[in-house]
Parts: structure tokens; C-alpha cells; sequence
């Protein structure tokens, strides 16, 4: 906590103006104040993160392959690609 602390006053240190500051604690509480606030609110959204781990997700894979043999290429490296990696599917 004092590391955030430390790192808001710093960010407040590039922020403020010195001679604001010298005229204005209170300004410079409050500006403290919403930096953390925010850091902290960024931080807790960050973690809202809806995790399936045993969904499988579907990727569609768009191509202009040709002639028919690299496709049938491409084709194999996706089934390889599918039965290495059970959670995703192309």
C-alpha cells in the first residue's frame, strides 16, 4: 500500500504545478484523493474479466489459398492445430 501511495504522490509531482502546490494542500489532497481512486477502480475492473475454462471457443479462419493442394496443406495444420489445442477450434 505505502508503494501506491509513494507512486500516486509521484504522479501528482508531474501533474501539479510546483507553485500550485505551494498555494493549494487542499487542491493537492483532493487530486491525490482522485488519482488513487481511479488507479484503484481501473485495477478492480481489470479483474471483471468473465473466465470459462472449460468453454470451448470457435475462430473462424478466413483464407485465399490456392491452388487445392495448399489448402489441403492449411487443412492439415488446422486439424493439428485443433487436436493440440482442445479449447479452441478452428
Amino acid at each position: 500500500m505505502m508503494k501506491l501511495l509513494k507512486f500516486v504522490n509521484h504522479v501528482d509531482q508531474l501533474l501539479i504545478p510546483h507553485n500550485f502546490r505551494r498555494k493549494s494542500k487542499k487542491a493537492q489532497y483532493y487530486l491525490s484523493s482522485l488519482l488513487l481512486v481511479l488507479f484503484v477502480g481501473i485495477l478492480a475492473l481489470g479483474g471483471c474479466q468473465a473466465i470459462h475454462p472449460h468453454q470451448v471457443t470457435h475462430i473462424t479462419l478466413w483464407h485465399g489459398v490456392n491452388p487445392p493442394q495448399n489448402r489441403d496443406f492449411l487443412q492439415k495444420l488446422v486439424d493439428k492445430f485443433n487436436q493440440t489445442h482442445s479449447n479452441i477450434q478452428v
